[in-house]
């Protein structure tokens, strides 16, 4: 299976693409965020590569959020536009599930966080769920949307979420400084795991399973993650 996979939520994203797992090719995105010129750029570069055309992918996949407003509507307005004229699936992949996946934490609960700027963090939560220990990778379960947080309110966010007696691991991404920077607000005997902050090949995996495994879609996964209203949409005026 040919999965064109690709991120224009951050300032770290870019596009991949992969033959089932292995990755045939890929291409990181430099420079400020703009996805609406880069990414055809980034695609057209590794199909050149790949000696491939549009034509030949068999699914599309693109991060759908948590992070920049335009760089998620152009990443899921290209996967959508180029589903419908290739007759081709794709699959909507959340930044926080990928951040879990990139991470591969040992721990009964996943706490991806980003910075959500102006002083916050977006949060997510899972779950490890139950699997087959010789055959099955973990997986983890999204417990609830993710959250918009601020430092202060990190500790009692987990504290009420996280059983007592379970083990939870933080995950930001390498390159996030500010999520970095509040690993002391941590609760006691939950764990740190920095995730690369690449997650194109994450999201391919994602991708890949939940399509070989034939999940349909929740509404979730075909829509843009933006946790927070935009600022037009808080400043709209009727």
């Amino acid at each position: 299976m040919l999965i064109l996979a690709f991120d224009t939520t951050s300032l770290w994203g870019g596009a991949a693409i992969f033959d089932g797992h292995k990755c045939l090719a890929q291409a990181r995105h430099n420079g400020p965020a703009t996805y609406s010129v880069s990414l055809f750029e980034l695609i057209n570069d590794i199909l050149q590569r790949t000696h491939l055309a549009m034509r030949q992918i068999d699914l599309f996949a693109a991060a759908n959020g948590p992070g920049s407003f335009t760089g998620i509507r152009v990443g899921l307005a290209a996967a959508q536009g180029w589903s419908h004229a290739f007759g081709r699936p794709w699959r909507g992949i959340s930044v926080l599930e990928a951040m879990v996946e990139e991470a591969s934490p040992d721990t009964a609960w996943a706490v991806p966080i980003i910075d959500a700027r102006r002083g916050e963090f977006y949060a997510g939560l899972f779950h490890r769920a139950p699997r087959d220990l010789e055959t099955d990778p973990a997986t983890f379960d999204s417990q609830e949307g993710g959250r918009v947080l601020t430092p202060e309110l990190l500790p009692s966010f987990l504290a009420s979420h996280i059983p007592q007696g379970t083990t939870a691991t933080c995950i930001m991404r390498k390159d996030d400084a500010a999520a970095c920077a509040i690993r002391s607000l941590v609760l006691d005997g939950s764990r740190w795991r920095l995730a690369s902050a690449f997650l194109v090949p994450a999201i391919a995996r994602l991708a890949y399973r939940a399509e070989t495994q034939a999940r349909q879609p929740s509404a979730t996964d075909v829509s843009a993650y933006y946790i927070r209203a935009s600022d037009a949409e808080l400043n709209w005026k009727d």
